[in-house]
């Protein structure tokens, strides 16, 4: 899909929310399968008020599902080890250069749907075996990244649906060098 190629290449300067609009007439009935769509975007705020759902918004704590029904998603890391998971969608996590960052989502409302996790480091999918589905995954923090989620329904191999998906979770990889006896600290270049 050529418009989430395009989100991708921009991550670092945007926060996914849903829209949609349709400019074909007639504009008051459904055309084959051309219809005004019904995006929802969910937010994780702070306080369920004008400036805190501004805040999740900005903060990147957003997905994006096909409607107020859709699939629901999580997304989250814990990159110290304390099975917390901490981080969520929009944050940025700073780990050394070799640790082993643990990642988890959840989706709701899916079954039978494929969820496909996207990363710099590499894409993989697995299936949705139920309404209330938790894939746990161990990712090695080798270089900058970032995972996101798509759930996507593939019953029409020939037309997958994406059914919603997530902001990023960043992984800046923090290098020691040692300089003249000097310890720098250095995120790593992708």
């Amino acid at each position: 899909m050529e418009t989430i190629s395009d989100f991708e290449e921009l991550l670092e300067l945007l926060v996914e929310r849903g829209g949609s609009d349709l400019h074909l007439p007639p504009f008051d009935t459904e055309t084959d399968n051309l219809a005004l769509g019904k995006p929802c975007t969910w937010i994780y705020a702070p306080e369920l008020s004008v400036p805190g759902l501004l805040a999740g918004i900005e903060a990147g704590h957003v997905f994006v599902s096909e409607d107020i029904a859709g699939p629901r998603l999580f997304l989250n890391a814990d990159a110290d080890g304390d099975r917390r998971y901490e981080a969520r969608m929009g944050d940025e996590v700073r780990v050394p250069a070799g640790t082993d960052v643990r990642l988890r989502c959840r989706v709701e409302g899916a079954a039978g749907c494929q969820l496909r996790v996207r990363s710099t480091a590499g894409d993989g999918a697995v299936a949705v075996e139920g309404d209330d589905f938790t894939y746990n995954w161990t990712a090695r923090a080798e270089s900058d990244t970032f995972f996101r989620a798509e759930v996507v329904d593939e019953s029409d191999p020939s037309h997958p649906t994406t059914r919603a998906l997530s902001n990023p979770i960043y992984l800046a990889v923090e290098w020691n060098v040692s300089v003249h006896g000097a310890t720098m600290r250095s995120r790593s270049s992708s």
